[in-house]
Parts: C-alpha cells; structure tokens; sequence
C-alpha cells in the first residue's frame, strides 16, 4: 500500500511544481480516467496512458482569484499506479471499473458546453487542485467521446 501511495504522492508533485517536460508529465498520468455517465451517454472512458499523459500536460494551475462559473459538472475517476499498470493483462475492461476502486476522484467543469477545468478531490489531491484545461486536454475529452449536456456551443 505504501508503494503506490509513495509513486502517487511522487507524480502529483511532479504535476504540482509546473513540470513541463516531457518525462516528468508521463510519470503523472493516471493508467485509466472514467468520466460519468448521463442520461444521454455513456461513461466516457480514456485507458490509453499515452493519451492521458497528453491530457495532464494540458492542466495549468488556477489563480485562487480565477472564478469558476460552471453550468455542469461530471464526475470522474482516476487510476493511478502500479495496481493499475498491468489491467490490460488481467483483462479488466475499463468500461465496468467503479469508481470506488478509484485510486483518485476528480469533477470536471464545463462552461458554456465546453470543459473547463478539473478540480482533484480528496488525500490525494496536489497542493493547487484546480487545474485549468488547455484546448488540447478539452479535445482529448472530446475525442473520448465527451458530450456536454445540449452538445459542445
């Protein structure tokens, strides 16, 4: 237990300290990332780390004074770790993962149809958990199959 908390404490302070690079960016991204369902779609599921490393080299820290009007949230889990580097040998479909296995949970932000931000919750949170989404990390959402509720305006 100490193992994977040591690597997730170690990448989100990677993550916190504004990073750019591209090896220490790849050392923060989660295996797996679940955005909840609606009622009009399906969860949104990102399972290529890849992908998701892109993603979290798109989040920029917020200036406490920055507002954050939403119009939606989604939930979202994250799935950090050794625990999860080897889910596609164990055969874990990414589709039908809880989100209480989730080794993080996060809720993205969206503002006029678009995706916003993405504030961490929890322990395991960086020490700046609002984190601003550049168009690149919204388009990775939107390829993932992210649909904001009335479609993106």
């Amino acid at each position: 237990m100490l193992a994977p908390l040591a690597t997730l404490l170690f990448s989100t302070l990677i993550l916190s300290l504004g990073s750019r690079s591209e090896s220490s960016v790849r050392l923060a991204a989660p295996w797996i990332i679940i955005i909840e369902a609606t009622p009009s779609q399906p969860r949104i599921v990102l399972a290529d780390w890849e992908e998701n490393s892109r993603f979290f080299q798109g989040l920029s820290i917020v200036s406490p004074a920055e507002t954050l009007a939403t119009e939606e949230r989604r939930e979202a889990a994250l799935y950090w770790g050794p625990e999860w580097a080897g889910w596609k040998a164990r055969r874990i479909r990414p589709d039908t993962l809880s989100f209480s296995l989730a080794t993080q949970r996060a809720t993205v932000l969206l503002r006029r149809g678009v995706p916003t931000h993405i504030v961490f919750r929890g322990s395991r949170a960086p020490n700046f958990p609002v984190r601003r989404l550049s168009p690149a990390a919204v388009d990775i959402l939107v390829r993932g199959g992210l649909r904001p509720r009335g479609g993106l305006r």
